[in-house]
């Protein structure tokens, strides 16, 4: 039954205006997209990053930056898929 509810929840994922629902945070933990990568190509800790998809802290760079590794995420989930 475990294997019926996460391709389901990955279905909800790669729908495309999910991210609404979800935010950064639980996206980043459910598609499997690392943060010490984008903390260390923009120089920032990974704690800093965390709280930023948290939502103590603002920084867009960080946040586009997260954007655009979850999207190459989903397409890469995408191409297994399909």
């Amino acid at each position: 039954m475990t294997g019926v509810i996460k391709q389901y929840r990955l279905a909800l994922l790669l729908q495309p205006n999910y991210n609404l629902i979800m935010d950064l945070r639980q996206q980043c933990i459910e598609l499997k997209v690392k943060l010490e990568p984008i903390a260390d190509e923009l120089g920032y800790s990974r704690n800093y990053v965390g709280m930023v998809l948290n939502g103590k802290r603002q920084n867009h760079k960080i946040t586009s930056a997260v954007y655009l590794a979850l999207e190459k995420r989903k397409a890469e989930l995408r191409k297994l898929i399909g």
